[in-house]
């Protein structure tokens, strides 16, 4: 017979630090890429979208990843206009 090991604790990012909303609509979504391909700030768009910038930078992120958005000059920032 086996005796079990101790499960060590794991650290999972975010788990009790923010209150996200994990899904986005395709209108959502699609609002995003065109405010990133427009040059519009990450915080700016978050605004418009009354969400967390952190929940918009993990979208990000994810469309980054899958193609979907490429770099653009002022990264998060946007336009400097802006």
């Amino acid at each position: 017979m086996t005796i079990p090991q101790p499960r060590v604790k794991s650290y999972i990012p975010l788990e009790n630090d923010f209150d996200f909303r994990w899904e986005w609509t395709p209108e959502e979504k699609r609002s995003v890429v065109a405010g990133w391909r427009k040059g519009t700030s990450v915080w700016k768009i978050a605004k418009q979208l009354e969400r967390d910038p952190d929940e918009l930078m993990l979208l990000l992120i994810d469309l980054s990843r899958r193609g979907k958005i490429k770099p653009r000059p002022g990264w998060i920032w946007g336009k400097s206009s802006e």
